[in-house]
């Protein structure tokens, strides 16, 4: 039995022509070996598994090939690789430093590969900038890392940079079909689409699934074999899913839910994948971006036919309930209720956008019945009560219009009037009327005194405290009003206040003048700052403020010769 090799490192490319993803990086340093511009130090940095130790590598291996000519040596013997992960002290980078002034026994160059460079100490940093500024001729640093920003700016500045790409999912699939032709397996293209997704831009990852599925399936990478290995859902679950909601059929939609419970699949990923598959559709809405979405030509072309059937507007209005749902999910204590009620939601997407409705409430399936509520309007109070909580631009005060009879004289009415309208001008006289069976009715304002005001200012106040709005009650009761005539003043310390007055005004006013009977009643405030007492720092300032209190203890101070300082 041979022994087995893994594709990472059976298939690590051995010449420029080999790197997938990364040809901006690779025809720079091969035109750089070309020219002998050769920089000193370089810095690869980027995600794992996209190429940086195997192009510092290769590039190690060419420039010295080029000087002697001789293609069939590899050099491996002037190259020399630091892992910084496990070698990070000052000795290290100084047993490191004693290696570079030997110069090489064959080929012009010796290479020093440090990878993880991130994980140098500052000691080691500080220990390696020296050598890294002016090293000798025949010395090339090359420093790996995944993350750049932990680098100091000294070592940066000594360096040409070279920033390596995530590796797309077309030039992974391209690669991984490569390997599979050679290897001798059966494969789809959509199969080798997902696993590509899967490795997030880095193809070792991409090469080490391809191996664990090629094993499973035992040589057959078909699509649904890489479903069934990664425990990816099923791209199919997802078109039957958005059929049954644009069907505005919920039950549908809620059944599917469940299979992928059933199945084991996770709750989160499940809502990611349709929040993608929603941003699929509206990039399969035209050629041009089409392209964007990481899948297979087949599964494109779905996701085409699809879009047919929907329209962008509802698409966008899908992505949103969808987005709402991604950012409650965190929170959520029943994570699958939750995901539900986001179905039902968009399953009524359609009958809302008939309506134009901002919110989306969910539209009951066929066959429930919804009993109609009782309006407000349609219950009449016992006694008058505490304002209900309601739009005071669109309440209105109404009067009951007069019934014309036979040659009787009627009563012309006052117009209704909005609340959110200038009450600075009532009448004197507020007279509410109502003709019955030629019977009027007629109502005097009433006296207010200034216990009637406070204790129906208090009312009103304990209404607020149990609507949840503390700080305005606070504001309410902190002072109390003073009454002078039939205008109401009262004092506030700040303009937060002012704002909440200003707000209430209206509803204020009419709570005051229906409970006590009076429309005559104005309410007035002014602005008073609260004076704050200025804090005492030094021994002197708190001196001075006894002195002020009891200027004995001046007397005191001079009698018995006493220092302030204490």
């Amino acid at each position: 039995m041979s022994e087995f090799i893994v594709s990472a490192r059976k298939y690590r490319p051995q010449d420029w022509n080999d790197v997938v993803g990364q040809s901006s990086i690779t025809d720079t340093l091969q035109n750089a070996i070309e020219s002998g511009k050769l920089a000193h130090a370089f810095l690869f940095c980027g995600p794992r598994g996209v190429g940086k130790t195997t192009c510092a590598r290769i590039f190690a291996k060419k420039i010295n090939q080029k000087e002697l000519n001789d293609p069939n040596e590899d050099f491996a013997f002037n190259v020399f690789e630091l892992d910084a992960a496990s070698n990070n002290s000052t000795d290290d980078i100084k047993h490191l430093i004693e290696q570079v002034r030997i110069p090489p026994q064959k080929g012009s160059y010796k290479v020093y590969v440090v990878d993880e460079v991130h994980m140098l100490s500052a000691q080691a940093f500080n220990a390696f900038l020296k050598t890294l500024e002016e090293p000798p001729p025949y010395a090339i640093f090359i420093l790996a890392t995944t993350e750049k920003h932990k680098i100091l700016p000294t070592i940066l500045s000594r360096c040409q940079i070279y920033d390596f790409s995530r590796i797309t999912i077309e030039d992974m699939t391209a690669h991984l079909a490569g390997i599979a032709e050679q290897e001798g397996y059966e494969y789809e293209n959509d199969g080798l689409a997902i696993i590509a997704k899967k490795a997030d831009g880095a193809l070792r990852d991409a090469l080490s699934i391809f191996d664990q599925i090629a094993s499973f399936s035992r040589g057959k990478l078909t699509y649904q074999n890489v479903v069934d290995n990664l425990g990816v859902l099923d791209l199919d679950l997802y078109f039957n899913l958005v059929d049954a909601i644009n069907e505005e059929n919920i039950q549908k939609s809620v059944l599917l839910y469940h299979d992928v419970i059933n199945g084991g699949y996770d709750n989160h990923h499940f809502l990611l994948g349709l929040t993608e598959h929603y941003r699929n559709l509206i990039m399969a809405a035209s050629p041009d971006t089409v392209h964007l979405i990481e899948a297979g030509d087949n599964v494109r072309t779905q996701y085409q036919e699809q879009f047919k059937t929907l329209d962008t507007a509802y698409i966008l209005n899908a992505l949103e309930v969808l987005g709402t749902a991604d950012g409650e999910f965190r929170q959520s204590k029943n994570k699958r209720l939750l995901i539900e009620l986001c179905l039902m939601q968009l399953c009524s997407l359609k009958a809302h956008q008939k309506k134009k409705s901002k919110r989306v409430a969910i539209i009951p399936p066929n066959g429930i019945k919804i009993e109609p509520q009782i309006q407000v309007d349609q219950v009449v109070p016992k006694d008058i009560s505490l304002p209900d909580k309601v739009d005071v631009k669109a309440k209105e005060i109404r009067a009951f219009q007069p019934q014309p009879n036979d040659g009787k004289k009627v009563v012309k009415r006052k117009k209704a009037f909005s609340i959110n309208q200038k009450l600075a001008e009532p009448s004197k006289k507020e007279v509410t009327k109502q003709e019955s069976g030629g019977m009027s009715l007629e109502r005097d304002n009433q006296p207010v005194n200034q216990d009637g005001l406070e204790a129906m200012w208090n009312k009103y106040a304990n209404y607020i405290r149990k609507q949840g709005k503390v700080s305005f009650h606070t504001t309410l009761t902190t002072k109390k009003p003073r009454l002078d005539g039939n205008v109401i003043h009262f004092t506030i310390n700040n303009a937060v206040q002012e704002e909440d007055f200003n707000l209430h005004r209206a509803e204020i006013l009419e709570f005051l003048r229906t409970n006590l009977k009076n429309f005559d009643l104005q309410l007035q405030w002014k602005m008073e700052e609260m004076e704050v007492e200025a804090n005492l720092y030094t021994p002197t300032q708190k001196f001075n403020r006894l002195v002020e209190k009891n200027p004995d203890i001046q007397l005191l101070r001079q009698t018995f010769d006493l220092d302030i300082d204490f």
